[in-house]
């Protein structure tokens, strides 16, 4: 059984109740069934967890079937998985999370092993082309509340959900294995460097910031976006409209690959490689990439912008 999509649809009215903080198609936002190789519930912890199989509009329907890779046999004929959600829309901020105990049957003998060592959390990444390097074993998402078990910086307008926009493709994650990880191979093969800082034309203004400033102005390649740090206030407009504002006196990579509230220190990404560079793009947002192409955070928005600009961005 199906509900509606869009705003004009009935929206979900099983049981004569909208009972899943879902209204509509729009606010599924994308489930995830992930897999940690220990027999033992016990011995599992957040980072054992690799996500193998996505469904971009779960839960539409009553019933899925989700598609499952080449996984290997289980140690001691078990594993622990877990099923993932979160809703993009609802009225209060959840968090979903159903482990249990499963068993991988006809995995052929010479399966390679999930790449757990690799495993990443997952980061938006409203612009693709800048986040090829995020493909490959990623971790679910631990979102709300605060420490380091909570592995996802956005603030609870901006809820993250398992689509493209985290490096998700729909069904099975075919990449999350030793043998196909494009970061593994990426790191044994690729001589680290950034690609050339692309320039507004108006003016002598940088896209991008390698080194801590207390105070700086950014712009956009296009022009159109800006981003300013002054007197401890850092601004990202989209022309005359605010975008994010962000209290801090001082602001680079630096500062945001030590500090866990931007969730991009080495204990999230114990692999990432420096020099990091934090660059403003033509949707009005930073972003900062280590070395090797790997998103480690992105800004958000304010509230009155993220419904355009992070909510609809579901595809």
């Amino acid at each position: 059984q199906q509900w509606g999509y869009g705003a004009y649809s009935n929206g979900n009215k099983l049981g004569g109740r909208h009972n899943i903080h879902a209204y509509s198609r729009d606010d599924t936002s994308g489930c995830a069934l992930a897999i940690a190789y220990k027999s033992k519930a016990t011995e599992v912890t957040e980072k054992d967890f690799v996500v193998f199989s996505v469904m971009h509009d779960c839960p539409k329907r009553l019933r899925e079937t989700m598609k499952v890779p080449n996984l290997p046999v289980c140690p001691n004929g078990n594993c622990i998985c877990a099923w993932f959600w979160i809703p993009k829309n609802s009225g209060s901020k959840n968090f979903y999370m159903t482990p249990f105990v499963c068993r991988v049957t006809g995995a052929n003998h010479n399966a390679s092993p999930v790449d757990v060592g690799y495993a990443i959390p997952p980061r938006r990444c409203l612009d693709p082309i800048n986040c090829g390097g995020n493909f490959g074993p990623r971790r679910p998402m631990y979102w709300l509340g605060s420490g380091e078990l909570i592995n996802m910086p956005e603030g609870n307008t901006q809820s993250p959900n398992y689509s493209i926009r985290y490096g998700f493709r729909d069904g099975a994650q075919h990449d999350i294995f030793v043998s196909t990880n494009p970061r593994r191979n990426a790191i044994q093969h690729t001589n680290p460097g950034f690609p050339p800082e692309e320039k507004c034309s108006q003016g002598n203004y940088p896209s991008r910031l390698m080194s801590t400033k207390s105070f700086f102005t950014l712009k956009s390649p296009s022009c159109g976006c800006s981003a300013e740090l002054l007197l401890g206030t850092l601004t990202v407009m989209n022309g005359s409209n605010v975008m994010w504002t962000h209290r801090v006196s001082t602001f680079g990579p630096n500062i945001v690959t030590s500090k866990d509230e931007y969730k991009a220190t080495a204990s999230y990404f114990p692999r990432r490689q420096g020099p990091y560079k934090i660059d403003l793009n033509d949707k009005c947002y930073l972003y900062l990439t280590d070395s090797m192409g790997v998103v480690l955070w992105e800004s958000e928005f304010n509230a009155n912008m993220a419904l355009d600009h992070v909510v609809h961005s579901f595809r």
